[in-house]
């Protein structure tokens, strides 16, 4: 008799637990009313309450797993990259016309054919109008703006145009130069400018210096492909305004530089409109006067 009540006791207890749990109530009838109702059933963490709040705007976001280093060259990359210019952009925008010396510009070409003086021609430049693109010229001419040297590949800043030639002449039409090669197909070998252009500045007579574009398989201009070739007209071409940028023009009263202008189409050339013999620009010297 003593045996038989304890193993029964004991057996009904072990159904109850297993049946009920620890605390004597149902695991899958669980009441709204059995759970205390001054504790929530799932109280909110403090990590959940902070996380709802949107971090200030100026806080950046920082990978714990990253190394500050890396996040921190990242950043400057970031940085970089979102300050750096458009292809072809001017990096450096022309100040205000009032901040600009009023001095005149001008560009005074010394030419020779097969080793003899040609002649000179001057054009005043565009200055103020065309701000970027005789800028640009004005520092290739002086020597003050680099170019890549076709001998070493290394940049060097010295006369640009000095020794150059005029490769190509079309009677009534243009005569171009600036190639280093002296076939109209190369450069200065640095960043090509940005299309610029002034609506009272046309092709309207003989004597306009304006920068020439490079042009795609179907000789069609590129844009924003101005480099270190320019031509100058050899009689108005109202069909190329606004197509390139005009550095500037012969003064209209300059005889010297108009009668030097007409030698060039007493050159002779040959079926691709190159002189014959080297028509070289001696130099480019930029005065102001």
């Amino acid at each position: 008799m003593f045996l038989i009540i304890p193993m029964t006791w004991f057996v009904l207890n072990t159904w109850n637990f297993m049946a009920f749990g620890q605390e004597g109530v149902a695991l899958d009838t669980v009441s709204p009313e059995a759970v205390s109702p001054e504790i929530p059933a799932e109280p909110t963490p403090k990590e959940a309450v902070v996380s709802q709040v949107a971090p200030p705007a100026e806080t950046p976001t920082v990978n714990e797993d990253q190394p500050a280093e890396a996040a921190a060259s990242e950043k400057k990359s970031t940085e970089e990259k979102k300050d750096e210019p458009p292809p072809f952009q001017v990096a450096n925008p022309p100040p205000p016309l009032e901040q600009l010396r009023p001095n005149r510009k001008y560009a005074i070409f010394t030419l020779s054919y097969d080793s003899v003086p040609l002649g000179k021609i001057k054009f005043k430049l565009n200055w103020q109008e065309m701000y970027a693109s005789v800028s640009h010229f004005i520092g290739l001419a002086s020597g003050t703006k680099g170019f890549t040297d076709l001998q070493t590949g290394k940049t060097v800043t010295r006369p640009f145009y000095d020794g150059l030639t005029i490769h190509r002449i079309n009677r009534g039409f243009v005569a171009q130069g600036g190639c280093p090669f002296g076939t109209g197909r190369g450069n200065h070998g640095h960043n090509l400018l940005k299309d610029e252009w002034h609506p009272d500045l046309k092709f309207n007579t003989a004597g306009v210096l304006a920068l020439s574009k490079q042009m795609d398989a179907n000789s069609k201009d590129i844009p924003n492909s101005a480099g270190s070739q320019f031509f100058i007209t050899l009689a108005p071409q109202p069909d190329l305004n606004g197509q390139a940028a005009i550095l500037g023009q012969i003064v209209k009263d300059d005889t010297e530089s108009r009668q030097t202008l007409r030698k060039l189409e007493d050159i002779p050339v040959n079926f691709y409109s190159k002189p014959v013999k080297p028509l070289v620009i001696e130099s480019v010297h930029i005065i102001e006067e």
